[in-house]
């Protein structure tokens, strides 16, 4: 399944404003680009942490409370006010919502501290539309063969979340570069290629730098080594964590694998 749109008008005035966006779905990946994410807030007014998401909605989303399937999403760095990224663009995992025909949003949102919160959203216009592949069944008493184009239950089966059900915590530290104007814009410095230096023990081994649970951007709980990236988004989904045994109760995450990756985590 390969399915591209493209959006080139700019969105209603806001605290953020999405700038040309646009998306492109190849099989299981879709690829999100923005030509500029703009923080319209005060110069001195920096954002909580933001997600950029692509949802299916049962019908156009007009602002507030939602309910759909999440079919895409990337961590953001706050951004401080008048000042913008440019250019963005990101090849995600893409999961395909249930059958059905859906309108297709891609929604700039900040954590305010208990929940993200939607800044500003992009409406496509073509319907996506997913059809029903049917069930073929056979009776061993009758050799009668059924096939069931069942209709779905969409409140049973999907995914729904609404913008108050999205758990985690502010990432004050993650790294990245805002492009800002030219007034506001502090002079950039020289950054050097190359790997940072890991710690060495007397024996001579590296020790390996410990991931902060609760601080860490996504991309940095998915690159943890031997964990899976189910398991980093619901460490990610889930937080904040008081102890690092509370993610036992996570789905996936057992004692061993546990064990296996503790040196390499901390709150």
């Amino acid at each position: 399944m390969n399915v591209s749109h493209l959006c080139n008008t700019e969105s209603p005035v806001s605290d953020f404003s999405i700038q040309g966006s646009g998306y492109c779905i190849q099989e299981d990946r879709v690829t999100l680009s923005i030509e500029q994410l703009l923080s319209n807030r005060s110069a001195d007014n920096i954002s909580g942490s933001l997600m950029l998401e692509l949802w299916a909605l049962p019908t156009q989303y007009l602002g507030g409370g939602f309910g759909g399937e999440l079919l895409a999403y990337t961590s953001l760095a706050p951004l401080s006010g008048q000042c913008y990224l440019p250019n963005l663009c990101f090849n995600l995992p893409f999961t395909s919502p249930t059958p059905g025909q859906w309108y297709i949003t891609l929604m700039v949102r900040e954590w305010d501290g208990s929940q993200y919160i939607t800044r500003d959203y992009v409406n496509y216009e073509n319907l996506f539309c997913v059809e029903a592949k049917p069930v073929v069944s056979r009776s061993t008493s009758d050799n009668v063969i059924s096939v069931d184009f069942g209709h779905v239950d969409h409140s049973a089966n999907n995914q729904n979340r609404l913008d108050s059900l999205a758990p985690s915590q502010v990432v004050k530290d993650s790294p990245l570069n805002h492009e800002c104007d030219a007034e506001s814009a502090p002079p950039k410095k020289a950054v050097k290629s190359g790997k940072r230096a890991s710690k060495v023990n007397p024996s001579g081994k590296a020790i390996a730098k410990k991931v902060s649970i609760n601080k860490a951007s996504l991309s940095e709980l998915e690159s943890i080594k031997g964990l899976p990236v189910k398991v980093a988004k619901l460490i990610f989904q889930t937080r904040p964590h008081k102890k690092i045994d509370e993610l036992l109760a996570l789905k996936g995450m057992g004692p061993k694998l546990l064990k296996k990756i503790e040196h390499l985590i901390k709150l």
